[in-house]
């Protein structure tokens, strides 16, 4: 298990290099392929984990690391060819502030961290996520080989490339809501946890 996480974390920073040394589409179709393989590795580390009681401080160190390195790289990555689009940008950036807020938390709470154990909603939240950029890629493959992606005015179409960008989309606002959601949970734990520290000095 742990080594399918270390994987997944490695697979972070292939999906940028991929994308800047092969042409397109090609380079679309290879980071799918990546990102779908380390994605599917996300559920099948903590069950394997649990099914052969392996789990570890380690893995659960790493797992969460791994997926935040994943997601956000994609998403930046993601911003270029879809021209920085409003739709794309907004929910990038609650994405990478939870994400930033979240590890600032568990740094502040140190060895007091697992009270921010992963709840169900933060899982929701990063499968998807996976599944939201899965379908980003897949769009540009589409779009490149239609021969429609010329900008912002092609979100505005509706022939099966543009579709499946527009449901994308909508999917990545969805997850944007549970990122948040779920912040908003650790956040509303952490303040719980300092005003009953507080009563106690």
């Amino acid at each position: 298990p742990n080594i399918l996480t270390l994987l997944r974390l490695a697979a972070a920073p292939s999906v940028p290099i991929i994308i800047l040394y092969f042409q397109q589409p090609l380079s679309y179709l290879i980071a799918l392929a990546i990102f779908i393989l380390a994605g599917m590795t996300d559920f099948i580390d903590g069950y394997l984990a649990r099914l052969w009681k392996q789990e570890t401080a380690f893995g659960k160190m790493m797992d969460p690391i791994a997926d935040k390195a994943m997601v956000i790289m994609a998403l930046m990555v993601l911003l270029l060819p879809f021209n920085f689009h409003p739709a794309i940008v907004g929910p990038t950036l609650i994405i990478i502030f939870r994400e930033i807020l979240v590890s600032g938390l568990r740094e502040f709470l140190g060895e007091n961290a697992k009270i921010l154990s992963v709840t169900r909603i933060a899982k929701w939240k990063t499968s998807v996520q996976i599944i939201a950029i899965s379908c980003l890629f897949l769009s540009l493959i589409t779009q490149f080989n239609h021969g429609v992606f010329e900008g912002h005015s092609n979100l505005m179409h509706f022939d099966f490339s543009d579709l499946l960008s527009f449901g994308s989309i909508i999917l990545l606002w969805i997850a944007s809501v549970l990122t948040f959601l779920s912040g908003f949970d650790y956040l509303s734990k952490t303040l719980r946890f300092i005003k009953n520290e507080n009563k106690y000095d």
